[in-house]
């Protein structure tokens, strides 16, 4: 999950400052298609082929073994880069223009961790001094643990509201395909850049006024109707606040950090 999450925040890396919101829009409607592949499969597998939830379980776990196996297997570095980096780290110098074969002190592994550790809370302090993380990340805090239950327990809603009838692998795979393409679409929006207060709250209202009325709907279609509306405007505004924390982390490492990677907090450097 961590490596999913980890793709669309490297896209700022790789890809021109221009692109990196349809790029971003892109690589989460990617993840979205593969979702609906996933749920489409699994319906396929059970409803048709008659396989048990606990071959499909076993399916699962051999395709994340795959992938993970596919993962390791990815070309590293080429020999003339880590001969280069090799070299780097064996020329210590003491002064100017020369040079020592003593190494420099090597330090603990535990004093690397905690200053490893002191690193990351300097960087997390200084990004949420940055508005739109802030906002982002309130937003994230709220919206991601209502999602994950809604998620989980939505089917066991539908049956306790006497809907005997399962459509539910069918229903996913729609909510994954729908909200890819409106990910997709909404990459091109000059409106989402900016205006993250705005986006956040409206987005959590009507999120909240989705769910009441997933729990109000008594027929089936509502039920699925309103459940992917909210899936949708969950999916895109996911996707708009990656895009919106990694552009401003960003632009705020590149005018104050002074090349080394280091976030300034936004009162500390002005723009140039």
């Amino acid at each position: 999950c961590a490596s999913r999450v980890a793709i669309a925040e490297a896209t700022f890396a790789f890809v021109p400052q221009e692109d990196c919101q349809a790029t971003v829009h892109r690589v989460k409607a990617l993840m979205l298609l593969s979702n609906f592949a996933s749920a489409a499969v699994g319906e396929a597998l059970r409803d048709y082929a008659g396989l048990p939830l606990d071959a499909l379980f076993d399916i699962s776990a051999v395709g994340q073994a795959l992938s993970l196996l596919f993962a390791a297997l990815l070309p590293q570095a080429d020999a003339d880069q880590q001969a280069a980096s090799e070299e780097d780290e064996t020329d210590w110098t003491v002064g100017p223009g020369e040079a020592s074969d003593i190494p420099p002190p090597r330090v603990s592994s535990f004093r690397s961790c905690v200053r490893m550790f002191g690193q990351t809370v300097v960087d997390l302090s200084s990004s949420l001094a940055l508005r739109p993380v802030l906002w982002w990340t309130f937003w994230a805090l709220c919206m991601n643990p209502v999602h994950g239950l809604v998620m989980t327990y939505w089917q066991g809603g539908v049956r306790q509201k006497g809907i005997l009838s399962d459509h539910n692998g069918s229903l996913m795979g729609c909510m994954y395909l729908v909200a890819a393409v409106f990910t997709f679409v909404s990459g091109n929006c000059n409106s989402l850049r900016r205006l993250p207060a705005l986006l956040v709250i409206c987005s959590m209202s009507c999120a909240g006024l989705l769910l009441l009325r997933v729990v109000a709907a008594s027929s089936e279609l509502s039920i699925y109707m309103w459940l992917l509306l909210y899936q949708c405007l969950f999916e895109v505004t996911t996707a708009v606040a990656t895009f919106q924390v990694g552009a401003e982390v960003t632009h705020w490492v590149g005018v104050g950090g002074g090349g080394d990677g280091d976030l300034v907090p936004a009162g500390s450097a002005s723009p140039k």
